[in-house]
């Protein structure tokens, strides 16, 4: 599924006028140029390939750790000025630091005004192209298909596998993420509609909830469970404990005692999941802390072990967390079954019409749990 995602590609994304124009100039004698020739020029050129079916005469970098580039020559920037005095070119700027660094731009900017002195040339920047798509994450996954492949072979129901293959065509293909979304008052309950999900919640269940930020997690968890033994909140930042206490202070009595509010940043100062919370029958974890997800989740070995909890885990912070997060799991409990769930994503506003990955839940479920 990973490798045929890689072999797809848009036909094109967005308007890019002088790439249009490019193979009309071609043939009346312009040359085809990428200037960079790193992780940005690779992506590029691949890019050009597919949806264009361009290739470069030749790439420009100052400072470039090959020859060619998948069999493109690369050349240095004085050699690139020497050819400029008799050629018209169209230069696509694929340095990925020149869209954020101005020291950068500038430098590219004079070696290209340098350069040009004599020439006719435009440039194409690349950066509505590179908007697109998030090349560090492309390139990860790239680069471990089979871990991936793994993943979703491991996944135990069809909406997981749709799930991750939408998600991966976000990263690898651009596209906006089509699939299924889950109401966000389900997030970390399994829950599908109100009569179908991955596991029952226990009338005694004790919640520990990693990342409660201002309480919301623990409101919705008492809208989908009505009777619970006890609720662990766990919250690293000082502000957001504040209000998460403030929050909590509106249930009702009979609640407030049932909860428990930590101010911890686990996984620090000794703190861990085995050493604070050893002693409790953990029997559902939650988690969405910021990438920390898979480091916290090794301080809660004996945790795991010895309760079989049920692990709901952000899975988005970090490209890697798709695929070293189950594996972690897999290798210290038997039994375990994984599942995908999306859940919307207001706030992600600025990439929502090309990226949108957060809110991605991985459920570990005991076996015993499950609900086929």
């Amino acid at each position: 599924m990973v490798k045929e995602l890689f072999e797809l590609m848009p036909t094109k994304y967005g308007r890019y006028d002088e790439v249009e124009m490019l193979p009309v100039m071609k043939e009346n004698g312009t040359k085809f140029v990428i200037y960079g020739a790193g992780q940005g020029g690779k992506f590029l050129l691949a890019w050009m390939k597919r949806v264009y079916k361009m290739v470069p005469d030749f790439i420009v970098d100052r400072q470039f750790a090959a020859d060619t580039v998948d069999g493109v020559p690369v050349i240095s920037c004085d050699e690139f000025k020497g050819l400029m005095l008799k050629d018209r070119f169209l230069v696509m700027i694929a340095v990925l630091a020149y869209y954020e660094d101005k020291r950068v731009r500038d430098e590219i900017d004079e070696v290209l005004r340098e350069a040009g002195k004599h020439a006719e040339y435009i440039t194409c920047p690349a950066d509505k192209i590179f908007e697109t798509y998030d090349l560090c994450w492309y390139h990860y996954i790239k680069e471990r298909k089979k871990l991936f492949e793994r993943t979703y072979e491991w996944l135990i129901d069809s909406i997981s596998k749709e799930t991750m293959e939408c998600y991966l065509r976000t990263i690898i293909l651009g596209e906006k993420y089509s699939g299924v979304t889950f109401p966000e008052q389900y997030k970390y309950w399994g829950m599908d509609s109100d009569e179908e999900a991955l596991f029952q919640l226990y009338d005694k269940e004790v919640l520990l909830n990693i990342g409660a930020a201002r309480g919301d997690t623990v409101y919705q968890f008492l809208k989908c469970c009505k009777s619970y033994k006890k609720i662990i909140t766990v919250e690293a930042s000082k502000h957001e404990y504040e209000k998460l206490k403030q929050n909590l202070g509106f249930l009702s009595k009979e609640n407030i005692e049932k909860i428990q509010a930590d101010h911890y940043f686990l996984g620090k100062d000794g703190r861990t999941i085995d050493s604070l919370y050893g002693n409790e029958d953990i029997s559902l974890i939650n988690m969405d802390i910021e990438g920390a997800e898979l480091s916290v989740l090794k301080t809660a070995v004996n945790t795991i072990q010895k309760n079989r909890p049920v692990l709901s885990v952000c899975a988005y912070h970090k490209v890697e967390d798709l695929v070293e997060i189950p594996a972690w799991i897999s290798e210290n409990v038997e039994d375990y079954v994984f599942a995908l769930r999306k859940y919307p994503c207001a706030w992600f506003v600025d990439r929502v019409q090309t990226l949108d990955i957060p809110e991605l839940v991985l459920y570990a479920i005991p076996k015993e749990r499950f609900e086929s």
